[in-house]
Order: structure tokens, then C-alpha cells, then sequence
């Protein structure tokens, strides 16, 4: 498995251990994982992003070359950092596989409702900035890079259903975690798993899919998988 080289990037609140379901399966299948620890709960999310940045320029100044596989796996908050760094000048060839996990792609509802609550809040936790200031939508759609998309549809967590809609993981509408294309049809390889957003990243199943998408650009799926 030397052929991949894996960077997993967890999500806000979060450490390196929200990731070590993930990193155990795959480093027991043999393949190169990096699970990194971030500050992703009081400072800038901007540190966080330098720290994945020098991370990857550091495995290209290794023993990386053109014949292997960066893949960068995000959750959550994560996977907005994981979008942010691909989008660098710098970088952008850096990439082959990128898979997020209910990781927002606009601004969620949620964060519209609380945005009173939040916006304080933002001052000490803050990379929740990056959804008060809808800088989400302002990164680029992933380009020349094979994006897969995880998302959860058990909505296990009732606190903020009266604002979601039926599909939804707890946290994030179904629609808040994909790309649309200008006919309003959503993009990418995309796998619906009937989890919470809390334990998505946390299952064996997710595990299996990710490992699906590392070796073939797909979801494997008895037809629950919609790619268009």
C-alpha cells in the first residue's frame, strides 16, 4: 500500500483521536496514514491550514513522487480545511483523492438560526468565524481532483430538527454537504450512510467505503451510491 499516502483531518472541537477508527483500519490494511492533530477548537483556523500545508509540503519533499497518491480525508470542519488547502496555487497538484465526511459545503442552516448565540462564541471558538462569516462560500469547487462525499441520513440528534429538513444527519441537511451543478444536480461520487453526523466518521462502514474510494474513485455499493 506504499502506492497512497493518507492524511486524515478531523472536524471542530475535535483531536486526532476522532479520526483513529479511520487511521486504525487503514494502517492495519498496510497503507501510509498520517492522522493529524489540530488546534481546531480556540484558534485561528488559519493555523490549522498552515500546519496541513507544511505537512503535505514535507511528504513532497520526501520520498514522494509522481507515481503515488495524496488523499486527504476530512470531517466536518475538517473537510472545509482539507477544501481550503487544495484550492492553494501551490498545492493544487498535489492531490488525486479528496473524501469529506458531513462536511458542510455553504453556510448550514443551523448556523443562520444561532447566529446570535454563535456569533459571540465565534470570539473564543474561533474557527466557528468561518460559518458566522460565510467564508464557506467563497472556497473554490474542488477542480481535477476526484472528490468523494460521505453523508449521514440518521438524524439521531433532535435538537436542531425544527429547522432541518427531512434529510439530514443531526446537524446538516442532506443538500448542505454536496456540490450542485447550474442545473441544480448534485456533482461528484456521493454515498448517503444511515448515521449521525457524530458518529459517521466512527463506523466500520464508513471505514469500507473510504477504503472503496482510495482504491477505485467509487463508492462499491449494491446501488444506494448516486454519482452524476
Amino acid at each position: 500500500m506504499d502506492f497512497y499516502r493518507i492524511l486524515l483531518v478531523h472536524g471542530f472541537l475535535g483531536s486526532s483521536k476522532d479520526m483513529e477508527f479511520i487511521e486504525k483500519f487503514l494502517s492495519n490494511l498496510g497503507f501510509r496514514v498520517d492522522n493529524l492533530d489540530l488546534p481546531l477548537t480556540f484558534e485561528n483556523i488559519e493555523v490549522s491550514e498552515k500546519i496541513i500545508e507544511e505537512k503535505i509540503k514535507n511528504i513532497k519533499r520526501s520520498k514522494f513522487d509522481k507515481h503515488e497518491e495524496l488523499i486527504l480525508v476530512g470531517y466536518g470542519l475538517g473537510g472545509i480545511l482539507v477544501r481550503k488547502v487544495v484550492e492553494k496555487e501551490s498545492l493544487k497538484d498535489s492531490f488525486v483523492k479528496m473524501i469529506l465526511i458531513a462536511s458542510p459545503t455553504k453556510t448550514p442552516i443551523v448556523f443562520e438560526k444561532m447566529r446570535l448565540l454563535a456569533q459571540p462564541l465565534s470570539y473564543i471558538f474561533k474557527p466557528l468565524k468561518i460559518f458566522m462569516e460565510n467564508e464557506i462560500e467563497k472556497i473554490e469547487k474542488p477542480k481535477n481532483t476526484t472528490v468523494g462525499i460521505i453523508r449521514g441520513t440518521e438524524h439521531s440528534n433532535r435538537i436542531f430538527q425544527k429547522w432541518l429538513k427531512p434529510y439530514n444527519d443531526g446537524i446538516y441537511n442532506s443538500d448542505e454537504v454536496v456540490f450542485k451543478n447550474e442545473d441544480n444536480i448534485e456533482e461528484f461520487e456521493i454515498i448517503n450512510i444511515p448515521f449521525g453526523h457524530k458518529e459517521l466518521h466512527k463506523k466500520q462502514g464508513t471505514a469500507e467505503y473510504i477504503l472503496d474510494f482510495i482504491e477505485t474513485g467509487k463508492f462499491i455499493t449494491d446501488g444506494t451510491s448516486k454519482k452524476n
